[in-house]
């Protein structure tokens, strides 16, 4: 892509905005700011970071230092299910195909929710829904296909270990502060 195409960074901004001040983008990824008890519409300011500028590069370091935990976060959390399912379960093997098959589709399911928000922050209102829904429709096909394609051919505890595994993608999510401090402390 050409950079003269598309909208400009101004144009982007500007979308940004008005998605912010609707709650469109709080609305799509979960977190939903507190009711206000006013009922005036207050203007949400904007800070602009400009492309190529010290704060961006920050920004884009904090991005990938918070998804570098979750994975962590997912990865701790899913080595201690495999280890309690081991001392629970009488068929190990099938529990860790389980675990093993959950933790390829949360891997996937980590790596498309966050592409999904990337690529929802250039389009307008319109265009951002669909795709976010869009998006979260196929992740959800596709960690339900591989949870119930182990679950028909395992079978067994292997249920267990894949039900384990979408707990543990959750779980992981709230953990990743926890993760990120204790990273902090390391350095």
């Amino acid at each position: 892509m050409k950079k003269g195409d598309g909208p400009s960074y101004e144009e982007k901004l500007e979308k940004f905005a008005s998605l912010r001040s609707r709650g469109i983008l709080a609305e799509m990824s979960g977190l939903h700011e507190p009711e206000r008890e006013d009922d005036e519409e207050e203007e949400i300011p904007v800070h602009i970071i400009e492309p190529g500028s010290r704060e961006e590069t920050e920004g884009i370091r904090e991005a990938a230092a918070t998804l570098r935990s979750l994975y962590i976060a997912f990865f701790l959390v899913s080595a201690v299910f495999l280890v309690i399912g081991e001392l629970i379960f009488h068929d190990r093997l099938k529990y860790a195909a389980g675990i093993l098959v959950g933790v390829i589709t949360g891997c996937y399911y980590i790596k498309s929710l966050n592409l999904s928000v990337r690529e929802v922050l250039n389009f307008d209102e319109k265009t951002a829904e669909k795709t976010m829904k869009k998006d979260a429709r196929i992740r959800l096909l596709v960690v339900g296909v591989g949870g119930a394609a182990v679950c028909f051919f395992v079978g067994g505890s292997a249920v267990y270990g894949v039900l384990a595994q979408i707990f543990a993608i959750k779980l992981s999510a709230y953990l990743t502060p926890l993760v990120m401090k204790f990273q902090k402390e390391v350095k």
